[in-house]
């Protein structure tokens, strides 16, 4: 069974809606950046500005974080990039024992 092409008019329509979209995400970012700071500050993730934190947040009325916070946030991003790099390696292997067999 063939699968369905969409007319120019459904593609303008999908378009629209697209820009659409993409301007009430981009309007409403800097409300959802400050409500969420304000969250992060509450539930203790982030220091305030009082406890004068050692990573100030851009646009962030000074929250950031302190020594301890930035240490746990720099370990997340590097196990991040840990599991990144090693699925990366595993499928270059598995392409090349592919390619090799062949």
């Amino acid at each position: 069974m063939p699968a369905p092409v969409n007319s120019d008019a459904d593609n303008f329509v999908l378009v629209i809606l697209g820009c659409f979209a993409l301007s009430a995400g981009l309007g409403s970012a800097g409300w959802l950046w400050s409500q969420g700071t304000n969250w992060l500050v509450t539930h203790q993730v982030l220091v305030g500005a009082a406890q004068h934190p050692l990573l100030p947040l851009p646009y962030a009325a000074g929250a950031g974080l302190d020594l301890q916070r930035a240490a746990v946030a720099a370990a997340a991003v590097l196990v991040v990039v840990a599991v990144l790099v090693s699925a990366a390696r595993r499928a270059w292997l598995r392409r090349r024992q592919l390619t090799a067999a062949a």
